[in-house]
């Protein structure tokens, strides 16, 4: 049996029942989990995000999440008691929507994120043909930069706000509807550190705020 949650199809047979409390309680564990993740580093705290060494040693704990995140997802509903570890493998990728069990449509997550960026991306074409710089490219880390918001953080936050997260809910009982929608508020959660960030670079708490309580 399968269920479509956005843009993946879920081999919802792999999944054990939990409750709708459990599946909150997952949600937020892999998102905190994923926030947590970036601040580990000695000194983190403090650090500019866009400081170049930061840059690099959170590309490293998310990359890091990336690969906890299923294996969490697999033993909170309980599904280790596979025969062998070839099944358990084949398992995992099917649970999460993305196994070539499903042939293309393992690649329409990646496909849709890599659409968002194409406006932007266009942009800073056009932009650069006309002589107009901008703040990322002249900056000295502006590769690093590239790599962490176009390649890292989109498909590290797509395996653990995603992938990793709507098995968990669709598990409760929700509908592969409700449940797409109610996944990205995981997402704004673990966004909301971003606030600290704001405030201790001076903008006023309900600003940062305002600004932490959407996705960047």
């Amino acid at each position: 049996t399968t269920a479509s949650g956005g843009p993946y199809v879920y081999e919802t047979s792999l999944m054990n029942p939990i409750t709708r409390l459990s599946a909150v309680a997952g949600c937020l564990a892999l998102s905190t989990s994923y926030v947590a993740s970036l601040y580990v580093w000695k000194g983190s705290v403090d650090a500019a995000r866009d400081d170049p060494n930061t840059i690099r040693k959170r590309m490293i704990s998310v990359s890091m999440m990336s690969l906890i995140a299923p294996a969490f997802t697999f033993l909170f509903l309980d599904l280790s008691k596979m025969s062998s570890v070839p099944e358990m493998l084949s398992s995992l990728g099917r649970l999460i929507g993305m196994s070539p069990h499903y042939g293309l449509f393992s690649f329409r997550p990646i496909l849709l994120t890599i659409s968002l960026f194409l406006g932007p991306i266009l942009m800073r074409i056009i932009d650069k043909i006309n002589g107009v710089d901008h703040d990322l490219m002249s900056l000295g880390n502006g590769k690093l930069l590239c790599l962490r918001n176009f390649l890292v953080a989109p498909i590290s936050e797509e395996v653990v706000f995603r992938a990793c997260s709507l098995p968990l809910l669709l598990a409760s009982g929700l509908a592969p509807r409700p449940a797409a929608f109610i996944c990205p508020l995981f997402f704004g959660v673990a966004h909301l550190h971003h606030g600290w960030d704001l405030v201790r670079r001076g903008f006023p708490p309900s600003s940062a705020a305002a600004a932490a309580g959407l996705p960047r």
